[in-house]
């Protein structure tokens, strides 16, 4: 596969959904999106921390894209800021 950048296939013509890619070494490469189910205050999820939470939605998108973790160099995870949590738990 060749590559094709985004920001500049539509210069050239492109269609970066179809086109070719190729992989560079030091290209960031997303494989896997989950999140954990929504819960409401006090209610079945408040006995989990925010971290297992996250772990939880971590394991399932390693599990989804069949990459193993040992191959994972960087994870950027997202919460809404929750009572007690404190800005990065």
């Amino acid at each position: 596969m060749s590559a094709t950048n985004p920001a500049t296939a539509s210069a050239t013509g492109a269609d970066p959904t179809t086109a070719p890619r190729t992989q560079a070494p030091g290209d960031v490469v997303i494989v896997g999106a989950a999140r954990t189910p929504q819960g409401k205050l006090r209610g079945q999820l408040a006995s989990f921390a925010a971290t297992e939470l996250g772990a939880a939605a971590i394991r399932g998108a390693l599990e989804q894209s069949g990459v193993p973790a040992e191959a994972v160099q960087a994870v950027i995870l997202g919460q809404v800021l929750q009572a007690g949590a404190g800005q990065n738990p």
